[in-house]
């Protein structure tokens, strides 16, 4: 017999795209499954959708509970699942109807953890792109994943993201792996390193099974956090992630490219800062900029830098005279150009949208 899949959807005030998510669970391939919807305070009606599923379809369990995130609510699903194996679903994407098969054919015997690729999704078809390039299934040892993925695509959601991979649910129960709470940055990224401790082996499947709705993860990014935030959180984050190769035995041979972390930090933060959504005076975002610029760490890591993008080259090239002012002003410049670039881009693709309808 099949074994039993908990499929955890945490819910919050997602009624417009709801349906099409409950409609992608219940049309999967695989029939053993649980659909666990934990409605986390909703207020837009999202809830009473909850409840009119659980009518039809006996497979549908609802939690409801009050707003306490996103962490919260998929841990309460843990707790409550009666699944042999895990999956993660954000209630506003959608999956292919052979996902979930998909995954536990790969799953097979022994500590496998299955990923498959992630189709991102926008409102205009024409933008839908796989998130990675993969020519073929693949396994890889845990040693083999971390040197060759991991390293290679840092906090991509292809490894960060919970959503397109199957968990054994011993495996949680029995470490204690759970979403870190109050956490508002990383914390799916977190989960997914720890999960590695008590993982032998990764299979890879080059097939974009996880449909992911970009522009409304960007919607829900509204609230502007301060550079130190994203730094201290930045390094805590780099913390975990040193740790997981020194468990494997890792370290030396990849101690450049593990540091390499710390340069995605870095042009991160400064970019967060840059930005247009930051808005504050000059002078404030050259103190952020020193800030991040003469932490010790940045200091000691920035002459391995590799700085393959373009605000990375400058930022190495001025830190260095620590010439702050200066490249301030260069970084204004530079984000002010990426701007109009975007603009441009986005009324050639309302053009050409307009054109094709009027076809």
């Amino acid at each position: 017999m099949e074994k039993l899949v908990s499929i955890i959807v945490p819910v919050y005030n997602v009624k417009h795209y709801l349906t099409t998510c409950i409609d992608s669970l219940l049309n999967q391939t695989y029939r053993n499954v649980e659909v666990i919807l934990v409605d986390d305070g909703s207020t837009d009606g999202s809830a009473k959708i909850c409840d009119t599923y659980s009518e039809k379809d006996a497979r549908i369990r609802v939690i409801h509970k009050i707003n306490e995130g996103v962490a919260v609510a998929r841990n309460t699903g843990i707790q409550r699942a009666r699944g042999n194996y895990i999956q993660f679903v954000d209630s506003d994407d959608f999956l292919a109807e052979d996902m979930t098969e998909t995954l536990m054919s790969a799953v097979k015997s022994g500590q496998v953890l299955p990923i498959c690729n992630i189709k991102m999704v926008f409102d205009s078809k024409r933008y839908d792109y796989d998130l990675m390039t993969i020519d073929q299934n693949v396994n890889y040892s845990i040693q083999q994943y971390l040197s060759r993925i991991v390293l290679n695509y840092k906090t991509n959601p292809f490894i960060g993201s919970p959503c397109n991979k199957m968990f054994m649910k011993d495996i949680m129960i029995n470490h204690k792996i759970k979403f870190q709470e109050g956490r508002s940055f990383a914390e799916d990224f977190i989960f997914n390193l720890d999960y590695l401790y008590y993982v032998s082996q990764v299979t890879i499947i080059n097939r974009s099974l996880y449909s992911y709705r970009a522009e409304t993860m960007d919607s829900l990014s509204k609230n502007i956090k301060s550079t130190e935030y994203w730094w201290v959180n930045y390094k805590q984050l780099y913390v975990i992630y040193q740790a997981l190769f020194q468990h494997y035995g890792l370290v030396e041979e990849h101690k450049t490219k593990i540091d390499l972390f710390i340069e995605l930090a870095v042009r991160d933060c400064i970019r967060k800062c840059f930005g247009g959504k930051y808005k504050l005076a000059f002078y404030e975002k050259v103190q952020k900029l020193k800030y991040v610029c003469e932490d010790q760490l940045t200091q000691e890591i920035m002459p391995r830098f590799e700085g393959n993008s373009a605000d990375m080259k400058i930022i190495k090239f001025f830190s260095q005279y620590k010439s702050y002012e200066l490249l301030g002003l260069v970084l204004v410049l530079y984000s002010f150009l990426v701007d109009i670039n975007k603009r441009g881009q986005q009324m050639k693709n309302r053009f050409l949208d307009g054109y094709r309808k009027d076809q």
